[in-house]
């Protein structure tokens, strides 16, 4: 036979593999070493979108003193109205972290302020009288800025110096010495509190609220997402997260400014403004327009060099503002031009007529009248399919 024909013989047999498969030698796992990663410096896959939009548990302000180990104080002017020239802050705990300033925040909508021998004083028609501001909270509440309560805010001033552009942030950078001096720490003998001692700086902005989220994105302190929410009366010997904090985004920022089914219809801006125009209230509408619009004013004033916490809020304004927009002319389109909500009943939809001619034996016409059909009523109409004995009966 030749050899294109055996291979169709049954007497012939292929060659066996070389090793056989039978016979092949089995490795032990043991002994294998674990292969590296093919790419490891490449950073993990990070979470979904949705799940990086969690507000904090903490307010803004409350995370800024944890973060430098400071208390919150009530706010008192000196006897002649002006800002004075620094104030005590209880430490919370022995740390290193310490602000080197205090800001106080107070609001430039109402008189302008007014110049001393030391700089900027508060208009005179706020009081005295030592209170403790409330703690600047997102939009939950509705409140006018011109009744805004002053209160203080620390600070570092070589980080705030280099993360804004303010007047006040270039001339602190001016000053500041090449390595800054520490605070100067004292303790209460009367309560054993350890205070330390900061020079203060005013700050006119307009709208005072939305500074602490401002300055807390602005200069990129660390959120601690699993914090509890702090209480009104300070407690002093509170510890520290055991959780590493996370550095804040843009993502975290913009649930301050819009609600999340807003948010969840981003980059469409003309999306936003509809769904946010839809399902807020009148009254949480208005709370998102007054805080958004105070924010992006404020961010106008103090330049931050973030680029991308300067576009979530002229971005969330020009969303809000277009969602007040579709909100009024929803209000002030009159009934009449307004689609019908749902299809008239048939009860009550317009019947066809006819028109009827009569003729004489010789096929004349002799009149003409038109009869128009009148529907009938719902007792008399025939609840299913009627049978040939019915039709004959």
């Amino acid at each position: 036979m030749d050899g294109p024909s055996l291979r169709f013989s049954p007497e012939w047999m292929p060659r066996p593999l070389q090793p056989s498969p039978w016979n092949t030698p089995q490795v032990s796992p043991l002994l294998v070493a674990k292969q590296p990663d093919l790419l490891p410096d490449v950073p993990p896959i990070p979470p979904l979108y949705l799940s990086t939009v969690a507000r904090p548990t903490q307010e803004p302000n409350d995370i800024i003193h944890d973060f430098y180990n400071v208390a919150p104080v009530c706010f008192r002017l000196e006897g002649d109205g002006s800002v004075p020239q620094t104030v005590d802050m209880p430490l919370l705990h022995r740390s290193s972290s310490r602000p080197t300033h205090a800001l106080a925040i107070l609001s430039s909508l109402g008189q302008p302020p007014t110049l001393t021998a030391h700089g900027l004083s508060v208009p005179f028609d706020h009081s005295p009288i030592g209170h403790r501001p409330p703690s600047p909270s997102s939009p939950s509440s509705p409140y006018t800025p011109l009744q805004a309560d002053p209160y203080f805010l620390p600070i570092d001033a070589t980080l705030f110096s280099t993360k804004f552009g303010h007047d006040v942030a270039r001339s602190l950078a001016s000053v500041l010495p090449i390595k800054p001096a520490s605070p100067l720490v004292r303790r209460d003998r009367s309560t054993g509190t350890q205070l330390v001692t900061l020079p203060l700086i005013p700050l006119y902005v307009p709208h005072p609220p939305s500074i602490p989220h401002l300055l807390l994105f602005g200069q990129g302190l660390p959120i601690s997402p699993d914090q509890e929410r702090s209480s009104d009366t300070p407690n002093y010997s509170r510890p520290t997260s055991a959780r590493p904090p996370s550095t804040p985004s843009t993502s975290t920022l913009a649930t301050y400014l819009l609600p999340i089914c807003a948010i969840e219809e981003f980059p469409s801006a003309p999306a936003m403004s509809e769904i946010m125009a839809r399902q807020c209230t009148e009254e949480a509408l208005r709370d998102y327009v007054v805080f958004t619009q105070g924010l992006w004013r404020n961010v106008l004033l103090l330049a931050p060099t973030d680029l991308a916490i300067v576009d979530l809020a002229r971005v969330a304004w020009n969303v809000t503002a277009e969602a007040r927009r579709l909100r009024e002319r929803q209000l002030t389109v009159p009934p009449s031009t307004r689609r019908p909500s749902k299809s008239p009943r048939p009860s009550q939809r317009e019947l066809p007529a006819l028109n009827v001619q009569y003729a004489d034996a010789n096929w004349l016409r002799v009149g003409e009248e038109t009869i128009r059909l009148a529907p009938v009523p719902p007792s008399r109409r025939p609840s299913g399919p009627r049978s040939r004995k019915d039709l004959k009966s």
